[in-house]
């Protein structure tokens, strides 16, 4: 069992870039799918982070979004500890991780 982070970076992209982010989507939900003994954390800054995680089939308590600046990074690092310890600890992650992260 392990927690996993996926890291998103949203950029203008040309039309071949989009359809390859749409393919590369497609493996990333498949992966995910397939590791269903890992829980996978979703964080984005300046992105709808819900609406891109739920495509790739995250569940929303994996789920948050974070502010654009040094800031957020730290609150990145500080959450992704919490979650650890919740599913170390509870063997289950719950939202209790994200509070701090979301909160700007």
């Amino acid at each position: 069992h392990g927690i996993n982070m996926i890291k998103n970076f949203k950029t203008k992209k040309s039309r071949r870039e989009r359809l390859n982010s749409a393919l590369y989507k497609k493996d990333i939900k498949k992966m995910i799918e397939s590791h269903s003994e890992f829980e996978f954390l979703y964080i984005g800054a300046s992105i709808d982070s819900y609406a891109e995680a739920s495509q790739l089939g995250l569940k929303a308590s994996n789920i948050a979004n974070r502010s654009n600046d040094g800031e957020g990074m730290r609150k990145t690092y500080q959450s992704v500890r919490l979650a650890r310890e919740d599913y170390l600890s509870k063997n289950k992650i719950t939202d209790s991780w994200k509070k701090d992260l979301e909160d700007f």
